[in-house]
């Protein structure tokens, strides 16, 4: 999977990615459901690490890249070299862009059971993100819900009803000051392993009648939770 043995490596001469299972760049409004991915991780040749921490390698199930519209329901993601589903759906210069997911299950992947970046207008309604770096290998973060800016805020984010169960790391992180803007948890269960269970730095995150199990740490503000 990634060729370099010599450790912390980000030179692109030495990687040998497996890719993403689906992809979608600069689409208008994409669709996918009732579908599971097995990224069949026990069976990786993983070589060396690649990236600032880890296999920071492709290897993801669903990536969400610049597109208007997408809309993922039903879909089990599970055992893939990086994360389950990444959504990095801000399209330059324009505010009409959403992301919707219902009643997917995301769990047993090495890095995330999600990664937002860069996203605004995103809702999960009915998901679970689960024991992210618990199989054969993880990769920091390690956590159920990874949100950070690769170049612009992630704003106008909910999870309804969702869950993030014993990852390896972090149940939700978010490792950045870089104006995040509502955030909503609503009725979610987030459950701390050997790390956190939550992880927040950026103001304007909030925690509305959910159950948190496990340390908490950052400088958000939490609203109505059950801890």
């Amino acid at each position: 999977m990634c060729s370099s043995d010599l450790g912390i490596n980000t030179n692109t001469a030495n990687i040998a990615a497996i890719g993403d299972v689906i992809s979608f760049y600069y689409c208008g409004t994409v669709s996918v459901s009732n579908l599971e991915i097995d990224g069949n991780m026990a069976n990786a040749d993983l070589g060396g690490f690649w990236g600032d921490t880890g296999r920071q390698c492709r290897g993801t199930a669903i990536f969400c890249f610049q597109n208007k519209r997408s809309f993922i329901s039903n879909v089990y993601a599970h055992h893939n070299c990086l994360d389950g589903f990444i959504i990095q759906d801000l399209t330059p210069n324009t505010e009409d862009t959403q992301a919707y997911m219902e009643h997917c299950l995301s769990e047993y992947n090495a890095r995330q059971g999600i990664s937002l970046l860069d996203t605004r207008q995103f809702t999960a309604v009915n998901c679970q993100f689960n024991f992210s770096g618990q199989a054969t290998f993880g990769s920091q973060p390690q956590a159920g819900c990874d949100i950070e800016p690769s170049g612009s805020p992630c704003t106008n984010l909910s999870f309804v009803n969702c869950k993030f169960l014993d990852n390896a790391s972090t149940g939700v992180v978010c490792d950045t000051q870089t104006g995040q803007n509502f955030v909503n948890f609503y009725h979610c269960e987030i459950v701390g392993c050997d790390g956190f269970s939550v992880y927040v730095r950026s103001n304007y995150f909030q925690f509305n009648d959910c159950r948190i199990r496990g340390r908490m740490a950052g400088y958000s503000k939490i609203g109505r939770a059950h801890v």
